[in-house]
């Protein structure tokens, strides 16, 4: 039986994360991860670099063509990141050429 001041690990943990602002941060990591599942393996094949900055997903793209095709579909980008997440994290796609 747990005392009423005992925790669980886990609930310290979320504790710790929310005192010290990581939830977020935690959350677009784990979404960034999940970007070849969530885009598939050709884009993800071209992609090097993937950064999410105050609501901005920067996608670069080993390709110009490649990132004027997906250019099109930055709102459906968005919406399955933000779908992965849960919430609304990325309010803009922008890509470049690396």
């Amino acid at each position: 039986m747990k005392d009423s001041n005992e925790q669980s690990l886990g609930e310290v943990i979320r504790e710790l994360l929310d005192h010290c602002n990581l939830t977020e941060k935690l959350t677009e990591r784990r979404v960034l991860a999940s970007w070849e599942d969530l885009v598939g393996t050709l884009i993800a094949k071209h992609t090097t670099r993937l950064e999410l900055n105050n609501g901005v997903l920067w996608i670069g793209l080993d390709s110009p063509a490649l990132a004027t095709e997906l250019s099109y579909a930055r709102e459906k980008i968005a919406q399955i990141m933000n779908q992965e997440a849960g919430h609304t994290i990325v309010n803009e796609v922008r890509f470049f050429s690396s």
